[in-house]
């Protein structure tokens, strides 16, 4: 009888292994992307790539990003979305209290920029208060319901800040610069609190006296640089 023909051999893996390579194939090209978009230090590199090699040479039990190197990659988005979220608040906070400034025509009065805690609103002294004193202008108090109409579209935290230059103080009311630039925060904060509405649980006041001066006093323009009220809004990360 003629010999049965031998089945062939080979031809392939099996379906399944075709699937789970592919599978394993996404899996990887996802942890790539997580990856190029995170800040790793060196021993977590190392330790994704003996993972992946493990995964794809049959390692075995190793976890796929071993240790928490995964959720540490998650992590590191995470902060990265809130601090754009953050950088486009502040963009857009600047722009609109830089606008308002710009109709009122306060250039010369009033900056804005942002800083490393948040965005700051500086006001010369002369533009709210008169030499000495702690009360407010009339004029000055439209402007600030202004600002608060802006601050009171965030809910970020508040920090009023007082400045005053080095020229000493003594009076029946301020003994000191501290007591001046201290009055001066407060009487800010009260009035953008009691007549524009602003949550008091997100404001808070500060005087700082001649110690934290942005200029030098050696100049009469300089002394009056310094001579302001700054109004702080904090990023959300510091709140």
């Amino acid at each position: 009888m003629p010999k049965k023909k031998e089945e062939e051999q080979g031809g392939g893996a099996p379906e399944w292994m075709v699937t789970f390579s592919d599978a394993m194939t996404l899996l990887m090209v996802f942890f790539i992307l997580l990856f190029s978009m995170s800040t790793i230090d060196e021993k977590k590199e190392a330790q994704l790539t003996t993972a992946f090699n493990n995964v794809f040479n049959g390692g075995g039990n190793n976890p796929i990003l071993g240790e928490s190197v995964g959720e540490d990659i998650l992590m590191n988005n995470e902060d990265q979305l809130d601090q754009n979220q953050e950088n486009e608040i502040n963009e857009t906070l600047l722009n609109t209290l830089k606008d308002l400034i710009h109709q009122k025509e306060l250039q010369d009065y009033v900056s804005v920029e942002k800083v490393e805690r948040g965005v700051s609103v500086v006001l010369v002294d002369s533009l709210l208060f008169q030499s000495g004193r702690a009360d407010l202008k009339a004029e000055s108090k439209e402007l600030l319901i202004d600002i608060a109409g802006v601050l009171n579209e965030i809910d970020n935290q508040i920090i009023i800040e007082g400045h005053t230059d080095n020229v000493p103080i003594n009076t029946y009311m301020f003994s000191s610069n501290w007591e001046l630039s201290t009055a001066r925060a407060v009487v800010v904060t009260r009035f953008l609190v009691e007549n524009a509405n602003v949550n008091p649980v997100r404001i808070s006041a500060q005087g700082y006296g001649e110690f934290r001066p942005i200029v030098s006093n050696d100049t009469a323009e300089n002394k009056a640089k310094n001579r302001r009220v700054n109004i702080l809004i904090l990023n959300k990360s510091e709140g």
